[in-house]
């Protein structure tokens, strides 16, 4: 595979615009639709984030054939597991921040590994 050892920083290029594009589709639907729910505006920019994510660590990242399915359910597992590291942080009473940071840097690596080793781990994109 061409430059293996840039993998992880493709992984963080792909995943910080990925959330660019939640934030930006969230952004664009909320001042667009005022009264449209919340919820639905963040699934929606999800899973526009998540196609973005999932076709870029496919093509850019990996460069290997992936499982949308087996994506998406990692994704889905990842953001519950944030969520449980950042109740933990709360129950033993570190700052909203630092609870909130410790979530976010855990569930990424935890992600590029089950990504490279599970999720993207078909023939290579020609």
């Amino acid at each position: 595979m061409k430059h293996e050892k840039f993998q992880p920083l493709r992984f963080v290029f792909i995943g910080g615009l990925a959330t660019l594009v939640h934030i930006l589709v969230a952004a664009i639907l909320i001042f667009s639709f005022p009264l449209l729910h919340v919820y639905l505006i963040n699934i929606t920019a999800f899973l526009f984030a998540f196609m973005f994510s999932f076709l870029g660590h496919q093509y850019i990242t990996f460069q290997k054939e992936g499982s949308i399915v087996k994506f998406l359910g990692m994704s889905l597992l990842g953001f519950l597991l944030n969520n449980i590291i950042l109740t933990l942080g709360l129950l033993f009473s570190l700052p909203d921040f630092y609870a909130l940071v410790i979530a976010t840097m855990c569930v990424p690596l935890l992600t590029y590994v089950v990504s490279k080793n599970l999720i993207f781990k078909g023939s290579a994109n020609g």
